[in-house]
């Protein structure tokens, strides 16, 4: 999951009457800052008789050795997958994520797989992309995406749905964002 995910889950077990017993966060070191596991945060929750181990492992992006993905996978049921918001080369981004999808498939009959789209982050660009030599963020405000020749909307999850489906996968789409196109 994203960082932002996870503290949109954590608000939301809260409101949800989650009670937070104990919130661990562990640093790893990374042998090159963008890839492999940053941190590892547990929370577990109680709620009632009911008690819940949640685990997040901060991963900009995976390692191509993907021995992070394979930890993630050792010790958890449901795995929530959100990549990619970063990536600005679509075709870069298809092979990242046929790869992270084919070295999964074999985990979805016994893990629950759930992707989360990348959303934009609201940059003042076309699409709200991060910067680029060809797509400078204009100012330091968060505004309304706008979509143009450039990046269209929800491109890589186009990307994400194509990959899954040529490989295979049973998905059940939930409220998903119809109207992505990859340019």
């Amino acid at each position: 999951m994203m960082f932002q995910t996870t503290v949109g889950f954590e608000c939301e077990a809260l409101s949800e009457g989650w009670a937070i017993v104990e919130h661990t966060d562990e640093p790893r070191e990374k042998i090159r800052w963008r890839y492999g596991i940053g941190s590892v945060l547990e929370w577990e929750f109680k709620r009632g008789d009911q008690t819940r181990n949640v685990r997040h492992y901060a991963i900009y992006r995976f390692d191509e050795t993907l021995v992070d993905i394979d930890e993630a996978l050792a010790s958890s049921d449901v795995v929530v997958v959100n990549f990619g918001v970063h990536w600005m080369d679509s075709r870069g981004y298809r092979e990242a994520i046929s790869s992270l999808l084919e070295h999964l498939l074999p985990h979805a009959s016994t893990h629950t797989i759930v992707w989360k789209e990348s959303y934009a982050q609201h940059h003042d660009n076309e699409g709200g992309e991060y910067s680029s030599k060809n797509n400078e963020i204009k100012t330091k405000n968060c505004v309304d995406v706008v979509y143009g020749d450039m990046f269209s909307h929800m491109w890589r999850d186009v990307i994400v749905r194509d990959v899954a489906l040529g490989l295979g996968y049973d998905i059940v789409w939930l409220n998903e964002t119809s109207n992505g196109v990859e340019k």
